[in-house]
């Protein structure tokens, strides 16, 4: 009899929980204006039509403290969703000295990564969450 009352209990708290949530469509949010940030897995409207998720990131560059033959880059891969529609979008970025960013194409935008934060060090191991990407977005 206690199990029951128990169960019933749980039930009925994740009932209220579940229904007390709201579903958002992310199309209901305003479009930022300028450099927006990126996080892991949390999607961004970037213009009317267009939503970017950040859904891996591949941190081939040279850690502070180690001598490199080369700077490296990051990989990053979005879904990219346009007026509903899913696609997969993989982007590249370069910060060495002599590099704007790296900027693609994308159904009528111009999409601009400006900055990939924080830059590995040697002794730190960078969890996917801890990363922010900064990117511009622009119709065309």
């Amino acid at each position: 009899m206690y199990i029951h009352r128990l169960t019933g209990e749980i039930t009925l708290l994740l009932f209220l929980f579940v229904s007390c949530t709201k579903e958002v469509s992310y199309y209901q949010e305003k479009v930022p204006e300028g450099n927006i940030v990126m996080k892991n897995l949390t999607p961004q409207r970037v213009s009317d039509n267009l939503i970017l998720e950040i859904v891996g990131i591949d941190d081939d560059r040279c850690p502070v403290g180690v001598v490199c033959s080369s700077g490296g880059e990051v990989d990053i891969e979005f879904k990219a969703y346009i007026n509903s529609e899913y696609f997969p979008l993989k982007m590249c970025f370069d910060d060495s000295y002599n590099s704007t960013g790296c900027s693609t194409t994308f159904e009528g935008h111009v999409i601009e990564i400006i900055k990939v934060s924080p830059f590995p060090y040697t002794t730190d191991v960078i969890n996917i969450n801890n990363y922010s990407v900064v990117v511009t977005v622009r119709k065309l």
